[in-house]
């Protein structure tokens, strides 16, 4: 097999031929991985990173990243903590949720009106919406263990519906409707997508707030199954969602996303801490191993430009 040839199998098979691989490996080695329960842990584990990690590609796919996901992850947590008692589970609910659409906004805003890099912006809301956090939640996690309802989304039919439809309606965005054809475009050249008549704020504007309406809704989601609003949530939460994103095969420099292979990679994340806990694998290791996974992820990307450049 040519070398072109390899490189071209690999995005399209390598990363299910390396999942298919580590499940069997962990299905013969360890006994108590083939069971329904590490079924339902792996949705449990994975459904946050893969709900954001849908919002994510599309926003690397248009040339920009948000890393202030996991913090904002805390935020609607908080609010969820903190509205609940006025409002029962559904409302605050629907308040993190539009509080984490509005902290979108605000990203979006910054960026394109104020001219200020992503990287930078995200990085002041990421400080800024932790310490918003500890200040509305004073300091202190809220006890939901006895509110009505509040473990609704940890419930394994609800997760799988949460992330069918994030991945559902990012496809429909990025394959059907002509916005995700602006969103490539931005993503691939802001200058020549303006020239052609692509509004590129407002495609920059929208992957904000989506990808903050993702990151929303999974914190609705880790609240759920926590019963906790917690204001130290989401902790390296927008890493570990960089890193499946830029594993599936989405372009960093932007113009090309795969939500499938998005969907894959936080599989295959999620199947590696499970086998590593089985191994009794200690923390710190474990955020080893998720640290160089990025950094194969980044090289792969670094691969991919280089052969894009080259052809």
């Amino acid at each position: 097999m040519s070398e072109a040839r390899f490189w071209r199998w690999w995005d399209r098979y390598g990363l299910l031929a390396i999942l298919t691989f580590s499940v069997i490996a962990l299905a013969v080695t360890q006994p108590h991985f083939r069971s329904w329960y590490t079924a339902l842990n792996l949705l449990s584990t994975s459904a946050p990173v893969a709900i954001a990690g849908a919002g994510m590609t599309l926003a690397i796919t248009c040339g920009v990243f948000d890393l202030s996901i996991g913090a904002l992850l805390a935020l609607v947590s908080v609010t969820i903590g903190v509205t609940v008692p006025y409002l029962g589970f559904a409302g605050a609910m629907a308040a993190g949720l539009t509080v984490g659409v509005m902290a979108g906004l605000v990203n979006g805003l910054i960026v394109t009106r104020l001219r200020i890099q992503a990287f930078i912006a995200t990085l002041g809301t990421m400080l800024l919406w932790r310490g918003l956090a500890l200040w509305v939640g004073g300091g202190k996690d809220s006890n939901l263990v006895h509110v009505p309802g509040v473990k609704v989304l940890s419930e394994w039919w609800w997760l799988a519906f949460l992330v069918t439809g994030a991945y559902g309606v990012g496809a429909l965005i990025y394959y059907r409707l002509p916005l995700g054809m602006r969103l490539r475009a931005v993503g691939s050249s802001a200058s020549s997508a303006w020239a052609s008549g692509v509004n590129v704020n407002a495609a920059k504007l929208f992957v904000f707030a989506y990808t903050a309406l993702m990151a929303a809704v999974a914190g609705a989601v880790t609240t759920s199954q926590l019963a906790i609003g917690g204001c130290n949530l989401g902790v390296a939460f927008e890493l570990e969602t960089i890193t499946v994103v830029l594993l599936g095969g989405t372009a960093l420099r932007g113009g090309l996303g795969k939500l499938g292979g998005t969907l894959l990679a936080t599989a295959l994340l999620g199947v590696m801490r499970i086998g590593l806990d089985l191994a009794n694998v200690k923390d710190e290791y474990q955020r080893l191993a998720i640290g160089l996974l990025l950094l194969a992820a980044l090289a792969l990307d670094g691969i991919r430009r280089a052969r894009k450049e080259a052809a």
